[in-house]
């Protein structure tokens, strides 16, 4: 009995530990803007964290505002990601490169942090570029 706890102890650790990491982190960015780019609304959605589901109640309230106040996010042409910066296990920061659309070039900075061993999005701060898109 003893070693199948252990086991099972084992194999929920290495979950959490495979949640925790910041190529898990940026794959949650990345199917977010994905399923913005197929008008998936719900999926979009799950990837937020709690607040801000209870921010914008619905999945469409929130499909709204990515689109109105943070358009570069929604279909870019180019996504590029730079080093993350892990603050502790549980909350790093992740900024992209992005052209949008238009192709004119952004800056996002996500916030992110863990719920129930998954990464989820709690914040993103979207920045036109100098820089012009290539």
């Amino acid at each position: 009995m003893s070693k199948l706890w252990l086991f099972f102890v084992l194999m929920c650790w290495s979950s959490w530990a495979v949640a925790q990491t910041p190529e898990s982190a940026q794959s949650v960015i990345r199917a977010q803007i994905q399923a913005l780019a197929d008008d998936d609304a719900e999926h979009a959605f799950s990837f937020a964290a709690d607040t801000i589901q209870a921010q914008f109640g619905d999945a469409q309230r929130f499909v709204r505002m990515v689109r109105t106040q943070y358009p570069a996010l929604y279909r870019p042409r180019q996504v590029l990601f730079s080093e993350p910066v892990v603050v502790t296990p549980e909350q790093m920061f992740q900024e992209l490169a992005l052209v949008d659309a238009q192709g004119q070039a952004w800056r996002a900075v996500y916030s992110l942090h863990t719920m129930a061993g998954a990464w989820r999005i709690d914040g993103v701060v979207l920045v036109r570029s100098r820089q012009q898109a290539i």
